[in-house]
């Protein structure tokens, strides 16, 4: 592996766990709102929704960084 393709891989893990934790953040911020409204709520259910959602992303960014 050359120089140059050795330092891409490594970036592209950077970014990729640095977008992971972004993701999880925010399924940790989202997951808190679903907590604050109550069930049966239009609203409660469109946290849930963007909660499951970046739950989705990080965890499939996190496989990308290793």
């Amino acid at each position: 592996m050359e120089k140059f393709e050795l330092v891409a891989e490594m970036t592209k893990a950077v970014t990729a766990k640095k977008y992971a934790l972004e993701c999880k953040a925010e399924y940790h911020r989202y997951r808190e709102n679903c907590r604050n409204t109550r069930r049966g709520l239009g609203i409660h259910g469109l946290w849930v929704r963007l909660a499951w959602l970046n739950r989705r992303c990080a965890r499939a960014w996190a496989s990308q960084s290793v």
